[in-house]
Parts: C-alpha cells; structure tokens; sequence
C-alpha cells in the first residue's frame, strides 16, 4: 500500500497512491549514491523508475522532496564549514582582510553561483521546451 498525498484537494482528486514506502526507501538509495557524483541524479531516478514502471512516484512536490532532501543532507554534512566560511569571510569584512581564506571562497562561490542562477533564469523556457522534446522522442 502506499502513501496517500494527503493535501486539501484529496477529496477532489480521489485517494491516488503516491509512493510506497519500498520505492521511497529504494530511489533514496540511488538519490544517495547518484547525487555526489558528477552525473545527474535525478535523470537517475526518473530512468530507475521508469525501468521499474512506477510511474505514479513522478509529481513536482516529489521531485521537490528529493532535491530539497538533498540540499539538507549537503547542508548538514558541511555544516561547519559553511559556519567558519560565513563566520571568517564576516571577520575579514570587518577587518578588512580581503587576502583571508574565507572571504576567498565566500567570493568564489559568489562568482561561481550568480552567473548559474541568471544564465538559468534567462533561459529557463528554453530548457524546459528541450526538456519536453527530449522525452516526446522516447
């Protein structure tokens, strides 16, 4: 039996299963082992899925758990790295230290995530018509 999306428009929508507990646990595992490698890990999903016929596990709100599930587990594991970059690169703005290490990489991953974020808003239509394109040829 699997999980029930349990939202306000339930009653609309009818009780459709959403995931049952074994996919979760499985595509958690390949979510785990894929997401640190330089490949996609949520292609890897969709792909392991759809080998798997689970097609019903494959909503926006899912793919939204995944990754949000994914930044949290980035996030705690290099929790006190991310602490000493902020609490050092503050340190070297108030000393006005610009060669300390942290302001370095603070400005380094700066540099490195503002473009990525205004290149992808810039053609974030464009993808999704290939992205739409790719898999209509399937």
């Amino acid at each position: 039996m699997g999980v029930l999306l349990n939202t306000p428009m339930m009653p609309l929508l009818g009780a459709v299963p959403f995931v049952t507990w074994l996919q979760a646990i499985i595509l958690g595992i390949v979510q785990g082992i894929t997401e640190f490698l330089p490949i996609s890990s949520t292609a890897h999903l969709l792909i392991f899925s759809d080998i798997l016929h689970w097609k019903t596990f494959w909503t926006k709100e899912a793919t939204d758990a995944i990754q949000f599930g994914s930044v949290i587990a980035v996030v705690i594991y290099f929790w006190k790295d991310l602490q000493q970059i902020v609490v050092g690169a503050i340190e070297a703005f108030q000393d006005q230290d610009w060669q300390r290490d942290e302001w370095k990489i603070l400005l380094g991953i700066i540099a490195g995530t503002v473009p990525a974020l205004a290149i992808g808003f810039l053609i974030k239509k464009f993808c999704m018509f290939l992205w739409k394109v790719q898999f209509s040829l399937l």
